[in-house]
């Protein structure tokens, strides 16, 4: 039997509904020496029949584990410890490969030979309709260089873990691992930690993953205090591999453009949390908001500053000087945002 080239680790949570799905794109992708590792994080539906009756009909190409539920990010961990291939790509089970990608993709790997490689996306949303995210064809060949990578790619594309491919030496080797107490961030954290291990880093226009959006409702939920907690590590992660580059490699113009990118990033992740905020069930929606200020003003006093225009830029006015009236003027906004699906489901109930 040939050598394990390519581990795909694929942690599932009562994915009944999409985890054919996501193992048929697998599968098809005609190439050999890989292993799919799925971990059933203590799904109470039926993942675990449907990840049986794949390890049956597929062998040892697939393996299973079962473990009670711990998180995405100690199901993650497992795999890892599992994986026998040269180099690690994970896989989320509502999402999947597009055809005839992965033998391709794993040349250009093998070709270049590169610490980490960062494949092209597809985004399928609620509606629907399907975005592609091309990114360039680039190679960046020194450990400063690796850096220039959060610079040339948004937050989406490098900070999460699908659509690229890790050496297993490199994460072995560190001992890297995902956070399991982070419940926001863990995959943008493990991602800065890697880079750092990093002397060679390509991007490549194949369009190889398809992230499902649609089944995701992360970025419509408010997290509370765990919005702090986690945001707060995520911080210190950006810092600190700031930092580091820039005692390392004299990097300093790099690092000040990366935060304030990162100013931006981090001002609207206040807004959509203020946003989910009033859309959620919370009752203490003025105290809420309250630390939501508090915590950016910590964090980056000047992070109203960052939002451009229409609503965003008003809450960010508002945060600075009205915090109370701000408060009134959101509610407002949603009482009528909801009064008007309300009213759309008596019409369309009465039709």
């Amino acid at each position: 039997m040939p050598a394990i080239c390519l581990s795909i680790i694929i942690p599932v949570y009562n994915a009944e509904a999409f985890l054919k799905r996501c193992l048929d794109s697998i599968l098809s992708q005609n190439i050999d020496n890989i292993e799919i590792i799925c971990i059933n994080d203590g799904s109470t539906d039926n993942s675990r029949e449907v990840l049986d009756q794949y390890q049956v009909a597929y062998g040892p190409v697939i393996t299973v584990i079962n473990q009670p539920n711990k998180g995405v990010s100690a199901a993650r961990n497992a795999g890892i410890d599992k994986a026998t291939g040269q180099y690690i790509m994970f896989v989320d089970a509502d999402d999947y490969l597009l055809p005839n990608t992965l033998k391709t993709g794993l040349s250009e790997v093998q070709e270049f030979d590169s610490d980490l490689t960062i494949f092209s996306t597809q985004h399928s949303t609620r509606n629907g309709k399907l975005h592609t995210n091309v990114t360039a064809k680039k190679q960046y060949n020194s450990p400063l260089a690796c850096f220039k990578v959060l610079l040339d790619l948004d937050d989406l594309t490098f900070g999460s873990l699908w659509s690229k491919v890790y050496k297993k030496e490199i994460i072995k080797q560190h001992n890297l691992k995902l956070d399991p107490q982070l419940r926001l961030h863990e995959d943008a954290c493990f991602n800065y930690c890697y880079l750092k291990k990093c002397t060679c880093v390509q991007t490549l226009p194949l369009v190889l993953y398809c992230y499902d959006i649609s089944f995701s409702n992360t970025t419509c939920k408010f997290y509370g205090d765990v919005f702090f907690s986690c945001e707060k590590i995520h911080l210190d992660a950006i810092r600190d591999v700031c930092n580091f580059y820039a005692k390392q490699y004299c990097s300093e113009n790099f690092t000040t453009i990366l935060l304030e990118r990162k100013l931006q990033v981090f001002s609207y992740n206040i807004v959509f949390q203020i946003y989910n905020l009033f859309r959620s069930r919370e009752n203490k929606k003025y105290y809420h908001l309250t630390r939501l200020s508090q915590f950016a003003n910590e964090q980056f006093p000047n992070w109203s500053y960052n939002l451009e225009s229409g609503i965003p830029k008003i809450v960010g006015i508002l945060s600075r000087h009205h915090l109370f009236i701000l408060y009134l003027f959101l509610s407002l906004v949603f009482f009528v945002e909801r009064n008007k699906k309300q009213k759309k489901i008596k019409n369309n109930y009465f039709l």
